[in-house]
């Protein structure tokens, strides 16, 4: 049994969607980055001791 999910149509939009999803995350990321290094370490120190060696 064929799915219909991969339809060319339905290919089509997908890379679609999936490339504009992709620019999103980029400008997202972009945005954040200098936020995020400090969040990373926040993060790290964190975490409970016996999980760093």
């Amino acid at each position: 049994m064929k799915s219909k999910l991969l339809s060319p149509e339905n290919v089509k939009k997908i890379v679609c969607d999936m490339h504009k999803d992709y620019a999103d995350v980029r400008e997202e990321i972009k945005t954040k980055a200098k936020i995020s290094g400090n969040q990373l370490k926040e993060s790290m120190q964190r975490l409970p001791t016996f999980t760093r060696k």
